[in-house]
């Protein structure tokens, strides 16, 4: 739920397994394309869009495409967190790899208008980072 990558220790606490059986199991779904696993410090396993599709999961927050010099990546939005009134960070299902510095990063939603220019990134959280060039988030009713 939060978007980060779970810990082979964390999901066996919460299933209650040992953590060789968690792990022998999230190889198998990784292969099956429903995780992907992070390493380093920060590393773990996050679901997939494809794992999120497949078990119907809730998909409102990941319905917002994020796109790269107008073009759509694929990518998805999982979170934007504003750290200042002129930077962002952009959580993301998908690859931050296929994105570079200086690309224009756009995305956009019924309620959610944001627009950027990418400065860096965090690949172990799936983070890219931006300036903010235009952000807007209309209120719910």
């Amino acid at each position: 739920m939060s978007g980060l990558a779970l810990k082979n220790s964390e999901i066996a606490k919460a299933v209650k397994r040992s953590e060789g059986t968690v792990r022998n199991q999230m190889q198998n779904l990784r292969v099956l394309g429903l995780v992907e696993s992070r390493t380093g410090p920060c590393g773990g396993y996050i679901p997939t869009c494809l794992a999120y599709e497949v078990l119907n999961f809730e998909k409102s927050k990941m319905d917002i495409p994020v796109y790269k010099n107008e073009e759509n990546t694929g990518a998805l939005l999982n979170q934007l967190i504003i750290t200042s009134s002129n930077m962002g960070k952009l959580h993301i299902f998908g690859d931050t790899y296929d994105f570079d510095i200086g690309d224009e990063i756009k995305i956009g939603s019924k309620n959610l208008i944001f627009s950027g220019t990418m400065v860096g990134r965090d690949s172990s959280n799936n983070t890219l980072l931006t300036s903010i060039d235009v952000a807007y988030m209309a209120p719910k009713k």
